[in-house]
């Protein structure tokens, strides 16, 4: 078909159905994308709420495990004080009773010194050797009760002292044992949250692109239709134009040729 006669018709007729068509398929389009777009950014939104969310919740784990760890090393450190200082009070009443004990090993040697030394006075057998050796025979007799008590004491000091010094240890142990499994198991906590939040981000971002992939799927599909309506449309109106501008051709060289000439 001539190009002159094509625009001809279209400046006589407009664009024709065809073409609104195609503004209007790419109008819609362009709404689907509005929609996609919004539909995306919205959830965008949700997923960022959602991991600051998440972010507060693990912040807020961590401050109540440090708490507690906190609360936990104090009370610890309160029992050790508690238990160094009944044990040192231990040893302190032990080593009260035995200065008591040596205190009272020498007065009673004494006592009985002097008791013997009155006996000998009255026998005549105080400036004698056997008089003077049944005195000396206290004092010796109370120097080993106070070397058995000092032996005595020796022994159990040292017991007491071992099972202060083994009993700081094992609480130190136990503390340690403890504070290693409350780490682990924070730690291990943690990194579920972390995970399954990540997890869940990703799996949300994956919905969001798959639901903005639809919407522009559908709008893709429907402006594909309406254009290819239009284009059945583009070409049918070609068909009618072409036959119309073949109708005025003909009567136009007919009306300039007489009958019965061919024209040129």
């Amino acid at each position: 078909m001539p190009e002159f006669i094509s625009d001809f018709v279209t400046d006589v007729m407009g664009e024709g159905p065809a073409g609104r068509q195609s503004d209007v398929a790419n109008s819609m389009m362009g709404r689907y994308t509005d929609v996609a777009n919004t539909y995306r950014d919205q959830n965008d939104a949700i997923i960022a709420e959602y991991l600051q969310s998440l972010q507060a919740s693990q912040d807020e784990y961590s401050s109540n495990f440090n708490d507690l760890l906190q609360q936990f090393e104090s009370g610890y450190e309160s029992r050790v004080a508690d238990y160094t200082q009944g044990m040192d009070a231990a040893i302190g009443t032990y080593d009260v009773g035995r200065q008591n004990t040596l205190q009272a090993i020498d007065q009673n040697t004494l006592a009985n010194q002097r008791r013997q030394a009155q006996t000998n006075a009255f026998s005549g057998l105080g400036n004698t050797t056997f008089g003077q050796q049944a005195v000396g025979a206290y004092g010796t007799q109370g120097a080993m009760q106070k070397g058995m008590v000092e032996e005595q004491y020796a022994t159990g000091l040292s017991a007491l002292q071992r099972g202060k010094t083994e009993g700081l240890a094992n609480m130190s142990s136990q503390y340690h044992t403890a504070t290693a499994g409350l780490s682990g198991g924070y730690a291990t906590q943690l990194a579920n949250m972390q995970q399954g939040g990540a997890a869940s981000a990703a799996g949300m971002g994956m919905n969001n692109m798959g639901g903005w992939a639809n919407i522009m799927t559908g709008g893709l599909n429907q402006q594909g239709q309406m254009l290819y309506g239009a284009a059945g449309q583009e070409t049918f109106g070609e068909g009618l134009i072409g036959s119309i501008s073949e109708g005025l051709i003909g009567g136009f060289l007919g009306g300039i040729f007489s009958p019965g000439e061919d024209p040129p």
